[in-house]
């Protein structure tokens, strides 16, 4: 099992900084765009791929080190319309 990252915010967070934790997911290995962050940190929230735990002082958030289930993730929320595709790459596609 691959090892978790961690997210930490200040005491009054109520959820991690989605580009915080879009920088932990691209050391995992997970391709995502920037305008998506505040989408994949409410589906992970949702999915409890990022959990709260219990820190002195300040708001943690672990985040499941696993690829294959961020990749699940992402492949839905694509395949359900919830990420926008960025226009420069679907004009990429076209030009194959």
């Amino acid at each position: 099992m691959p090892p978790p990252h961690y997210v930490i915010s200040a005491a009054t967070a109520t959820t991690p900084d989605s580009h915080a934790l879009l920088g932990h997911l691209r050391a995992i290995g997970v391709v995502a765009a920037d305008a998506w962050a505040a989408t994949v940190r409410d589906l992970a929230i949702a999915q409890q791929l990022v959990m709260p735990m219990p820190a002195a002082g300040v708001t943690c958030w672990r985040i499941d080190g696993d690829l294959v289930k961020w990749v699940e993730l992402i492949t839905q929320g694509i395949q359900s319309d919830r990420f926008p595709i960025p226009v420069s790459v679907m004009r990429q596609q076209r030009a194959a």
